[in-house]
């Protein structure tokens, strides 16, 4: 089984808050997870004991147990904390965004290139089984040819997170699937948005990015909402799709007209399909985390290179541009 091929790979987690925690929590279940490094030390130990490992105040003290680490620190602590990853010739995952900047995340990818060592990043839905359905579906030509996409994520204020805004912490996921399921970046981004509250960042963002050739994504994004929702829709040339993220549901809708009197069009019949497919669950995280830790045994790319996490950061700074002027 491919999960052989990592259980003995040595791995830590640098940075334990909430998704540190749980990237932790599926290391020590699919790999030979080492320790996990934090600050603070009351809250570092306790994960630590958790899953019977080693804490480390400073995480340069980790790297050299470990054959691969999750960087789950703040956007902003990325680049430094990869750089000094990379340089010690341990393989890195980064939790989405890359970095804050595309000068940053180039300097990111540059770096794990000439020291020999696996980048992935952590754009977690691409991992979502949802996501592998319709993408397997697009790439066999079942679905039709793709003309729009359009997402919904929308969460209340998350007050643990203050160096980005909404688009850099939820906005980026529906970008990284656009040009996923595109296969292209876009060639414009426009963005509108608001802020309600007094912190520095946009906290409710709509993207519109243009693929060429009538293919629009549209991302609805917020933080401003009381209930969670993460929901896709996939427009085709004679298919419906509504992807929920959460439920790992997919609801498929064609129609065809029938008896069509070119003489009286207000009165016809119309031949509607709905079908709703349920995707064995699966958790995105441990697919993610499997994906990189096989990227390392197998020599391979990830499914989410820098690359990719970095097309993701130019699209994200254009958006923000564009908010701030008001143009494409």
């Amino acid at each position: 089984m491919e999960k052989n091929k990592i259980k003995d790979l040595k791995t830590g987690v640098i940075g334990v808050g909430s998704m540190g925690r749980n990237h932790a929590r599926v290391y020590s279940k699919i790999s030979n997870l080492m320790g996990v490094a934090d600050p603070d030390e009351n809250h570092g130990r306790k994960v630590a004991e958790t899953f019977g490992v080693e804490w480390f105040k400073n995480y340069e003290d980790l790297l050299d147990h470990v054959d691969a680490v999750s960087i789950v620190t703040p956007t902003k602590y990325h680049k430094e904390v990869a750089l000094t990853v990379a340089n010690s010739g341990v393989n890195i995952l980064v939790e989405k965004p890359l970095s804050g900047s595309v000068s940053d995340s180039q300097e990111i990818i540059d770096n794990c290139i000439s020291n020999d060592v696996i980048l992935s990043v952590g754009h977690i839905e691409r991992h979502n089984p949802v996501i592998r359905f319709i993408k397997k579906s697009l790439d066999n030509d079942n679905f039709g040819e793709l003309i729009t996409i359009s997402a919904q994520r929308l969460s209340p204020n998350p007050s643990r997170i203050q160096d980005v805004g909404v688009i850099f912490d939820l906005s980026v996921h529906d970008i990284d699937l656009m040009n996923y399921l595109f296969s292209k970046p876009p060639v414009s981004v426009f963005c509108l948005g608001s802020k309600i509250s007094e912190q520095d960042n946009e906290e409710n963002a709509i993207i519109v990015l243009d693929y060429e050739n009538g293919k629009t994504g549209i991302c609805q994004t917020s933080w401003l909402s009381p209930k969670k929702v993460r929901q896709i829709q996939l427009l085709s040339n004679n298919n419906l799709a509504t992807l929920d993220f959460t439920e790992q549901t997919i609801d498929f809708s064609s129609s065809k007209l029938v008896d069509l009197n070119m003489e009286k069009l207000f009165n016809f019949t119309q031949e509607t399909n709905h079908t709703r497919i349920s995707i064995s669950k699966e958790e995105p995280l441990e697919n993610e985390l499997i994906d990189f830790l096989l990227s390392i045994s197998d020599k391979r790319q990830p499914l989410v290179s820098g690359n990719d996490g970095l097309l993701m950061v130019k699209i994200a700074e254009a958006a923000i541009e564009s908010l701030k002027s008001g143009v494409k």
